[in-house]
C-alpha cells in the first residue's frame, strides 16, 4: 500500500460548549483506502478557545449514529 492510495475526505466539524469558558470542536477525519475500499475515521475534541488549539480527548473510533 503506497501513499497514493490513500485518500482523505472532508467531514464537516460541529463545535460543542463543554464548559462555560471554552470553545470545542468536534473533529472527525475520514481516511480511505482507494484500493483495498477501507476506510478509517477517528474523531478528537480540540479546545480552539485560544490562539494555539489543544486537543481535549485521545482520537478514538467514530462510529456513525
Amino acid at each position: 500500500m503506497s501513499a497514493s492510495d490513500d485518500d482523505v475526505q472532508p467531514v464537516p466539524a460541529t463545535t460543542g460548549h463543554s464548559r462555560a469558558a471554552s470553545n470545542l470542536a468536534h473533529v472527525i477525519l475520514a481516511f480511505r483506502n482507494r484500493n483495498a475500499n477501507f476506510s478509517k475515521t477517528p474523531y478528537v475534541r480540540v479546545d480552539v478557545t485560544e490562539k494555539f488549539s489543544f486537543l481535549v480527548t485521545k482520537m478514538s473510533p467514530y462510529f456513525d449514529r
